[in-house]
């Protein structure tokens, strides 16, 4: 069991790349961990916390000083002005793994067989 709460080692693979994406949305307090897609955390913040990034603080829990500093590769990091739904985390992690993401006709592209 980790020391910090909410990181046990489950949460998040070791030794393979993992799609991470996390969520929060101030308003509600709503916070959301993915990994590759899935939904693995939900959980609301009360009171909810002020957003602050800080130059150099990605990778990192920063709390005046730096704690917990992330021990690992990142790949790609995207930030955005609202959460993203968990519809929109899936479609990311679809395209980072090359699946299509356009639904499909059936009606058209399959021929009946009867």
């Amino acid at each position: 069991m980790s020391q910090f709460p909410r990181s046990e080692t489950e949460s998040v693979p070791v030794d393979r790349w993992v799609h991470v994406v996390t969520t929060y949305d101030q308003g509600t307090g709503e916070q959301k961990l993915y990994c590759d897609g899935r939904l693995m955390l939900d959980v609301v913040a009360s009171p909810t916390v002020p957003v602050e990034l800080v130059e150099a603080s990605l990778g990192a829990w920063e709390n005046g000083n730096t704690v917990r500093p992330l021990d690992a590769d990142v790949d790609e990091i995207a930030i955005y002005s609202v959460a993203l739904t968990p519809q929109q985390v899936r479609q990311h992690y679809q395209v980072a793994k090359g699946i299509s993401t356009v639904p499909v006709d059936f009606a058209a592209s399959i021929r009946p067989l009867l």
